[in-house]
């Protein structure tokens, strides 16, 4: 109708996603950061926020991680919530927790 159509994007999530539901920054080379590593979508933004919504972090591609830092202090041993998006769609969304 009026020349409208309609577009379809085929987005592609390698395996079943799923994410770290912990993670400990002490700096012994093990859970050290956080990231979601199954979602192989390009331009895909993590947003990461503490338990009153303020945006702590964004990491940007797959490769990106998080360090349980804000403005380079460490973040407290507590639950942190996020949510993946690619072209402004909620892709993946959840919550983990940081364990010092």
């Amino acid at each position: 109708m009026n020349g409208c159509g309609t577009a379809t994007e085929i987005i592609e999530i390698n395996g079943i996603v799923d994410y770290p539901k912990f993670f400990t920054p002490n700096q012994d080379g093990v859970n050290d950061t956080w990231q979601i590593e199954q979602i192989r979508i390009p331009d895909t933004r993590t947003y990461i926020y503490d338990r009153y919504g303020k945006l702590l972090a964004v990491l940007i591609g797959e490769d990106e991680r998080w360090d349980g830092t804000y403005r380079n202090r460490r973040m407290p041993s507590t639950d942190y919530w996020f949510k993946a998006v690619s072209n402004e769609e909620i892709i993946l969304k959840g919550h983990f927790s940081l364990k010092r």
